[in-house]
Formats: C-alpha cells, structure tokens, sequence
C-alpha cells in the first residue's frame, strides 16, 4: 500500500511514511500535509515548543517566511558581497533600506530569480520589471539558474523565544536540544539565540537517508565559512517537482543586544551576469539607528481610479 500510494501522490516512500506519522492515515489529511510544506519548531529552554519558519513550495522553487513572530514591521536589505575575504563587514550607508509593514517570504525561483514577496495580509512591490530590466522590490536576478552549494540556499537567525507561537500541536519539524549542531569552536550550547541554515541537497542522496521517530535524518559534510567543512546530521525535507531537496539544521548562537525579540531571514548570495555578488535580507523589528536611515518603503498602494486622468 505505502508503494501505491507513495506513486499517487507523486512523493517518495520515505516522505509518505513521515507524513502518516504525523497526521494519520487519512488520505485527505496526508494530501494536505504534503501540500503545504514544512515548519520549522524549536523548543525552547523553558520546554515550550515555538513555531519559527514556514518553507512553502512554488511551482518551481521554495519560499520561506517567519510568519510566528508578534513583530510585523520590519526592514528589507539588499547589500553587496565581497567574495574575496572570507569574512567582511558591509557598512550600512552601503545597503540599500526599504520598510514593509507585514510579513514578508523569500522566494527563491530556481530560473534564477530571488527576491521578497508578499507573506501576510498586506501586499508588497515584487516580481520583475521588465521594461527596466530589474526587480519591481528588493530581487536578485542571476544569470543562470539558481545552485548554492557553497552554503545554505537561506536561513534565520532568532532571538527572544518568547516573541514566538507556541507550536500548539501542529505537524512540524521540531528540533530539540539534541538535535542541535555543536561545534566547541564555532559555537556555545547556553547562547540564547539560534540559528536555522538550509541547504540544496541533490535529490540522490534521499536514498541514504535514515527515517527515525518521525524525523529523516542525513550524515552529510557541508561547508561552513566557505573554508571549512564539518559532518552535520541535516533534517531532509522533500520538494516536489525539484532535482533537490531541502536540508536544515539548527544551532546556538549568542543574543542581539539590539533585539529583545525579533529574527533576521536571510538569502543566497547570488553573482548578477556583471559579476557583482549580493544578497538580501529581512529585519524584524529593525534596529533604531536604522529608522533614521535613508529608505523606500515597500507596502504596495493600488492606484485610486478618482484620481486617474
């Protein structure tokens, strides 16, 4: 039966044997469950179990979004990338700022286009211009299609637990204290904040996946700092229509002083057909000194047909 309908559905074996292990056996619930994509849950050290991130599937890559938050007005950058030094600070007058008032999503076409849409109840400017030849928002346009194999295809960075939704029973991955990546150089299991990383994994290697407690687990050597690379166990998460698949992990990382609560989402940095190499990301709630910055807002205003001739 697993066979059957694992080729009903379109899914692999694994993937459908996950599915019933967390919404049942009712074909209308798994059907739901495989339709609308992943959250990500992290337990928190009081025990409480916080929603955090949604990776959701486009009809030819993925989105992901931080819909569980209390904040809704944050900060949108796109920033330069200085691929030459392994690592570098960018100085704020040299990011471009935009406002948006909602929740945003990072969506990631694998054609090769990424950029910021719409992820709540307020739409923003987005998608691609092309009597400008550029993005409509804050976008990336490379030039070929869109493979990241030198680190994560995006993540997030959160801070302040308790600004987060408590899971409330909802089917997610959930990642506990022991599920955590630790590396005593690189990282501090009591720090506050965490850190969630998601890469492209080439879909062969779903084979060698291991199915545990509900959980699809991959041993796997990936970069980190662009000069390293260490074994991590990564959470496999199926995308549908893709030659890849999805690996995450989480680990610690210190504190913002600057956010009592809020996260960062961040995006692949991308090489334009110029050679110029940047990347984009979202800041909720945004940091004071930023609000005095030089910035566009977002929120898209639909023209008002009074007003028209």
């Amino acid at each position: 039966m697993i066979e059957y309908w694992a080729g009903e559905l379109q899914v692999t074996q694994g993937h459908l044997r996950q599915a019933i292990d967390r919404v049942g056996g009712e074909i209308k619930n798994i059907r739901k469950y495989l339709s609308n994509g992943y959250r990500i849950c992290i337990q928190d050290d009081d025990g409480v179990q916080r929603l955090i991130m949604k990776i959701s599937f486009l009809s030819d890559g993925v989105a992901a979004s931080v819909p569980y938050h209390k904040d809704k007005s944050g900060w949108l950058m796109k920033f330069p990338l200085n691929y030459s030094q392994r690592q570098f600070v960018v100085p704020l007058n040299d990011m471009q700022k935009f406002t948006v008032s909602d929740t945003v999503k990072l969506s990631m076409h694998m054609t090769g286009f990424v950029q910021f849409s719409t992820g709540g109840q307020k739409p923003i400017l987005s998608g691609w211009n092309k009597a400008l030849g550029q993005p409509k928002g804050v976008g990336l346009k490379v030039g070929s299609e869109l493979v990241v194999t030198s680190g994560p295809l995006f993540g997030a960075s959160v801070y302040g637990m308790n600004g987060f939704q408590a899971s409330a029973g909802k089917p997610a991955e959930l990642f506990q204290q022991k599920d955590l990546w630790h590396h005593p150089e690189f990282s501090n299991p009591s720090a506050k904040g965490f850190h969630i990383e998601v890469f492209m994994i080439p879909i062969e290697l779903l084979s060698s996946t291991v199915f545990s407690d509900g959980k699809r687990t991959l041993d796997l050597q990936l970069p980190f700092m662009s000069q390293f690379r260490f074994k991590h166990t990564l959470r496999i998460l199926e995308v549908p229509r893709q030659d890849f698949c999805l690996g995450a992990i989480v680990s610690r990382i210190p504190p913002d002083s600057r956010l009592s609560s809020g996260y960062k989402l961040f995006g692949p940095g991308c090489t334009d057909e110029s050679g110029n190499s940047f990347s984009i990301f979202a800041q909720y709630p945004g940091y004071d000194e930023v609000e005095f910055q030089p910035s566009k807002s977002l929120d898209y205003i639909p023209p008002n047909p009074t007003e028209a001739g």
